[in-house]
């Protein structure tokens, strides 16, 4: 009725007799995206902050070399099992699909900057591991 369109008096009782109330789809459609819609952006903030936080925390305290040392050997481990990263390969599939994966955690890393942090952390491997990697 409210959209003009019409229809048989009896199938408009049946309606009647099943529902008590009408529902406004749209309206709670558009309810729930406004409200789902803060929460993300809420949520954005405050990443964005924590973000903000870190990169000032790190720029106030440089890292330790064995805190470097440390942060670098388990880019590396993560790499090689979770990726499966070869550190003597030419080419890796490993560090596009890492980016990936921070970037749907909402992150932004550049490939080129991944690739530096594993060179860094190759450079501590024994030689050793580099053969027995698996």
């Amino acid at each position: 009725d409210k959209n003009g369109i019409t229809f048989p008096d009896r199938l408009k009782e049946i309606i009647k007799m099943r529902s008590t109330e009408s529902v406004d789809w749209r309206a709670r459609y558009e309810d729930l995206t406004k409200s789902t819609g803060a929460v993300i952006a809420e949520q954005e903030t405050k990443i964005s902050d924590l973000m903000q936080d870190l990169e000032k925390a790190l720029a106030e305290k440089p890292l330790k070399t064995r805190e470097r040392d440390t942060i670098c050997k388990i880019i590396l481990g993560m790499a090689i099992k979770g990726y499966a990263y070869d550190p003597q390969a030419k080419k890796n599939t490993a560090v596009s699909e890492i980016a990936g994966d921070i970037q749907q955690l909402g992150l932004s890393v550049d490939q080129d900057t991944i690739r530096k942090w594993l060179q860094e952390a190759i450079a501590l491997l024994p030689h050793e591991a580099l053969k027995n990697q698996d």
